[in-house]
């Protein structure tokens, strides 16, 4: 599977955010090279993530794909996994 495009928003004031960003930067390094993130806590991520359609935190667009993956960490680190294995298996 080829992945175009995988965008993640994100709210930095969120008490997991960074903790959570830590853990995928260890996990998943080589994905986060491809994530584009738009950060909503400041007006032009906000601005930006509103033209795509998203005006709510945490979200995950693949490929035009949205996913609210909502307030728990797990279901981004759950998503993360499942793209992971699928960028293998397109490998």
């Amino acid at each position: 599977m080829e992945l175009r495009e995988i965008v993640l928003v994100v709210s930095m004031n969120c008490l997991y955010s960074k903790a959570l960003l830590r853990y995928l930067r260890a996990k998943y390094s080589n994905l986060l090279d491809r994530v584009k993130f738009i950060v909503v806590d400041d007006p032009s991520g906000a601005e930006e993530a509103k033209k795509l359609g998203v005006d709510f935190t945490p979200t995950l667009i693949v490929d035009g794909r949205i996913t609210v993956v909502g307030f728990e960490p797990d279901k981004i680190k759950d998503t993360f996994e499942l793209l992971r294995r699928d960028l293998e298996e397109g490998d």
